[in-house]
């Protein structure tokens, strides 16, 4: 599982929109979703590839964004 856009350190125009994508795997099983987070706030999900959450013009701000994914047993 990693985020793949934006990448660290990404710096975004100011009134756009920001594609976050992911990459995810499950070597024994299936993904059934990947959620984009950024801190503790859910931003969106998708459960089906390509993983990707477009969010809508962000806040000025710093952010520290991520993603976790389930598999198919809620892991």
């Amino acid at each position: 599982m990693s985020l793949t856009a934006p990448v660290n350190g990404a710096t975004i125009a100011f009134g756009g929109d920001v594609m976050l994508t992911a990459n995810a795997s499950d070597f024994d099983g299936a993904v059934t979703k990947v959620e984009f987070m950024e801190g503790s706030n859910k931003l969106g999900e998708n459960s089906a590839e390509p993983y990707q959450f477009t969010w809508a013009k962000p806040p000025v701000g710093s952010y520290t964004l991520t993603a976790r994914s389930t598999d198919n047993r809620g892991l």
